[in-house]
């Protein structure tokens, strides 16, 4: 019980830090722009940082509603089509700077469908795909994110793969941390891995990551299919 507080404060103060912080900016530049009444140039630099701190404020919320529905919806057993549901993901975050730089791979072996939580399943998918995408390694010509997937009659495994710019070895084991940021490049809420970690263990699953500086990163799933369970 001692725990799970600790947790619940430490989930409260730093999500309140990430609500508040882009709001702040969002007055001042608000702010300024009234008492400078500046120029159309000027004016249009403002609005492109306005937009910058409402896309954040937008994306912390977003993750906090993921963390809640993960840990109170129950689990949902749907027909998915993992290949529909990857090239749906990566539409939805076609918005992100530097998508439209990365070649997206996607290869299902063993069958079309299995069963588990597609919500659960999307909200995982983006969370992965979103970080690959930040994170990227913008030195290399040929960016590529790949997801490669075994589909068998009892266990899914999905091989989540990227060429960014890499994971240190010493900071792996802080990566699926509550509000932890591997690098200064991250101006997320640093939620991503937690909730994908989060969704794994509720899922029944296991997840491992693999990743080396300067030449990528590679998470590895395994979610029981959940054909002809009881739940």
């Amino acid at each position: 019980m001692i725990k799970v507080n600790k947790e619940l404060d430490n989930f409260v103060y730093n999500a309140s830090h990430n609500l508040r912080s882009p709001l702040t900016s969002l007055l001042g530049l608000i702010s300024l722009a009234k008492i400078e009444k500046p120029k159309e140039d000027l004016l249009e630099n403002y609005l492109d940082m306005m937009e910058v701190s409402v896309k954040k404020l937008d994306a912390t919320i977003k993750t906090i509603l993921d963390y809640s529905r993960n840990s109170r919806e129950v689990i949902s057993r749907d027909k998915i089509d993992l290949e529909a549901l990857a090239h749906r993901c990566f539409g939805e975050l076609e918005y992100l700077m530097g998508q439209d730089k990365i070649e997206e791979i996607i290869s299902i072996k063993g069958g079309i469908f299995f069963f588990s939580d597609e919500k659960r399943l999307s909200v995982l998918l983006h969370n992965l795909i979103s970080n690959s995408i930040k994170y990227r390694d913008l030195t290399k010509t040929n960016q590529f994110i790949k997801l490669s997937a075994t589909i068998c009659e009892s266990m899914v495994t999905i091989c989540f793969e990227d060429n960014g710019i890499g994971i240190e070895e010493n900071l792996l084991p802080k990566v699926y941390d509550m509000f932890y940021r591997a690098t200064d490049r991250s101006n997320g809420a640093g939620l991503g891995l937690y909730i994908a970690k989060e969704i794994v263990l509720a899922l029944n699953g296991k997840l491992s990551i693999q990743s080396i500086i300067n030449q990528g990163t590679t998470l590895t799933i395994s979610i029981p299919n959940l054909r002809g369970t009881d739940l």
